[in-house]
C-alpha cells in the first residue's frame, strides 16, 4: 500500500513514499529527487500549536535526502521566513489569505507552481487545493467544526466555524491521501465522513524535547506554586474545551487540598473573548477569582516548568 508519512516524530521518515500498486492511492513515487509544495492556506493568522508545527515539521522535511526542494507557500502576514529554518532546499513564497470557496491558487501562488513544477502538494490544515493533476496530502489539525460541539461564542464566530466545517470536508474527501494524528480521528473521518480508508494514514504528533533553558510562567508565584499543590491546563481558551468544568470542580476540590490552586495557560482569540470573560465572571460569582491564575500564552521554556 502507497502510505504517506509526514510527521513530527523523529523515529519516522518525515516524508516517505512507498509504492505499490495494490489499492487506490495514486501518489507516484519519481524516479528523481521529490519536489515537495507546502501550502499554509489560513486566514492570514495562525496557532500557537500550527506554527510549533510547521517549525518542527520543515526543517525535518528540508533534511530528508529524499527530497530534493521544497516550495514553502503562506500569506505575507505569517512572515514564515523569520521564524522557520532556513536551508538552501526551501523557497518561501507569499499567497493570498484564504477566502470561502477558492480552491484553486491565486495568480500569484498559481504562478509560483508553475515555475516550480511540484510532484507532490502537502496542505497541513483543512484546507482545499487543486492544481493540475498534482497529488495533495491533506491534514486534520483541527477536528471541532467537524465534530458537532459547541465551538462558537457569538453569531460572527458560528458563521466562521460553520464555513470551516464545510472546507473541511470538501479537503478530506477531494486530497489524494489524508494525514490524521489519531485513530480517532482517522474513525472519524471514515465513520462519519465516509471518507476511505485505504487513503487515511495515522502519524502521531510525537513528543517535544525539554528545552535546555526553562524558567517559571510570567505572573506566578512558583515558590507558592510549588509549596501547594495545582491543577494546570494548557491551550487555547476556546469553548469546546469545557474550562467552566474545571473551575466548577475546584470549589469542593479546595475543601479536600487546601490551598489549590487552577492555573490555566492559553490565550483567547477575537471570537472567544466574550467567553474568556464569562468565565472570569464565572469563577468571581463562585468565591475562586482568588484560586484561579489566568497565565496567558507561555513560551516553551515556561511551559516546561
Amino acid at each position: 500500500m502507497l502510505k504517506t508519512k509526514i510527521a513530527q516524530s523523529d523515529s519516522l521518515i518525515n516524508l516517505k513514499l512507498l509504492e505499490n500498486n495494490h489499492d487506490g492511492l495514486i501518489i507516484i513515487l519519481p524516479d528523481k529527487y521529490l519536489k515537495l509544495a507546502i501550502i499554509n492556506i489560513t486566514a492570514g493568522g495562525i496557532s500557537g500549536g500550527y506554527r510549533k508545527y510547521l517549525t518542527a515539521i520543515i526543517p525535518r522535511l528540508a533534511a530528508c535526502s529524499d527530497i530534493d526542494e521544497i516550495l514553502c507557500v503562506a500569506p505575507s502576514s505569517l512572515e514564515t521566513v523569520k521564524w522557520l529554518s532556513v536551508s538552501q532546499k526551501i523557497k518561501f513564497v507569499p499567497c493570498e489569505s484564504f477566502r470561502f470557496m477558492r480552491h484553486s491558487p491565486d495568480a500569484l501562488l498559481k504562478l509560483a507552481l508553475d515555475g516550480f513544477d511540484p510532484d507532490v502538494i502537502f496542505v497541513p490544515l483543512e484546507r482545499c487545493m487543486k492544481y493540475r493533476d498534482v497529488p495533495v496530502v491533506t491534514m486534520v489539525q483541527n477536528m471541532a467544526p467537524l465534530s458537532n460541539i459547541r465551538v462558537s461564542s457569538g453569531a460572527l464566530d458560528k458563521v466562521k466555524c460553520l464555513v470551516q466545517a464545510f472546507e473541511a470536508r470538501l479537503a478530506v474527501k477531494s486530497a489524494t491521501a489524508v494525514i490524521a494524528p489519531t485513530e480517532y480521528v482517522k474513525n472519524f473521518l471514515t465513520n462519519t465522513l465516509g471518507v476511505k480508508e485505504n487513503k487515511i494514514i495515522t502519524i502521531h504528533y510525537g513528543s517535544d524535547t525539554v528545552p535546555t533553558s526553562v524558567r517559571s510562567p510570567r505572573g506566578l508565584n512558583s515558590e507558592e506554586a510549588l509549596r501547594n499543590r495545582f491543577v494546570l491546563t494548557a491551550g487555547s481558551i476556546e469553548v469546546y474545551r469545557g474550562i467552566e468544568d474545571l473551575i466548577q470542580v475546584m470549589g469542593p476540590l479546595g475543601k479536600i487540598f487546601p490551598g489549590l490552586k487552577l492555573l490555566v495557560a492559553g490565550g483567547a482569540r477575537t471570537g472567544t473573548q466574550r467567553y474568556f470573560q464569562g468565565l472570569k465572571k464565572y469563577a468571581s460569582q463562585l468565591g475562586l477569582a482568588n484560586d484561579i491564575v489566568w497565565l496567558g500564552n507561555l513560551s516553551a521554556e515556561e511551559l516546561s516548568w
